[in-house]
């Protein structure tokens, strides 16, 4: 399990291009948002809103009160698989 800082964009470029094996875990830093986080780390072809919620789906411990607006600063995220970005409502 390798795990980056949400802040550093070459990191985070080269995580996206991880071993279908690897999890990708995503550290929350100071000033992040779950909505930049989303648009960062989004497949191509989802929604920033089918990103969210699958990321408070898979991560309800880093949510505060379950909030997709209140992402806890230095938490620990994991990136959830494309296919379970796509299964996402994208009008929820």
């Amino acid at each position: 399990m390798k795990e980056f800082g949400a802040k550093n964009t070459k990191r985070n470029e080269a995580a996206t291009e991880k071993s279908p094996y690897e999890e990708q875990i995503v550290k929350v830093a100071p000033g992040d948002t779950a909505g930049k986080i989303a648009n960062r780390l989004k497949p191509e072809g989802a929604s920033t809103e089918q990103m969210l919620i699958a990321l408070l789906q898979s991560n309800p411990q880093a949510f505060i009160r379950g909030n997709v607006n209140l992402i806890q600063s230095g938490a620990s995220v994991a990136v959830p698989p494309a296919e379970t970005i796509y299964q996402v409502d994208a009008k929820a």
